[in-house]
């Protein structure tokens, strides 16, 4: 048996309508209210992202440069400073500090690396400050010592 399906003439004006002005609306309004939400969120996430890559060629660089300074047979005692390492694509700048005794951080951030030459004292404290556009972004401290 076949069902026969009616057509009036309410039905076939709607469908040749599309959709109203106010329908229309309403969709631009939430589609611009989700954009509204999800920009300064979108806009968040690249900035940490920004943040945690520079943290991480920081980190990088100053394993490098330990990794250097264990191969060293004598370290140069004092402070030392060097401009435009790279990596990850981002340029650093980095100070290190090879003291006698244990560095200290003083009030105004600069550093006091004690130096009192000791030949029996095979022990070298390590400070190294990594900067990226003059903003310290990663420090680390270390000790070394001669094994003879």
């Amino acid at each position: 048996m076949k069902k026969s399906i009616k057509r009036t003439k309410y039905s076939a004006e709607f469908q040749e309508q599309g959709f109203s002005l106010v329908e229309a609306i309403g969709a631009l309004l939430i589609l611009t209210i989700t954009f509204a939400i999800a920009g300064p969120l979108f806009l968040t996430q690249t900035k940490s992202n920004i943040k945690n890559e520079i943290r991480t060629g920081a980190v990088s660089v100053s394993q490098q440069i330990l990794d250097d300074l264990r191969l060293e047979n004598n370290l140069t005692l004092g402070e030392t400073s060097e401009d435009n390492i790279e990596s990850l694509g981002k340029f650093y700048n980095y100070t290190q500090f090879i003291c006698t005794d244990q560095p200290t951080f003083n009030n105004d951030s600069s550093v006091t690396c004690p130096i009192t030459v000791d030949v029996n004292n095979p022990i070298r404290y390590i400070l190294l400050q990594v900067k990226y556009y003059e903003e310290t972004i990663y420090t680390v401290e270390t000790i070394y010592t001669d094994i003879k």
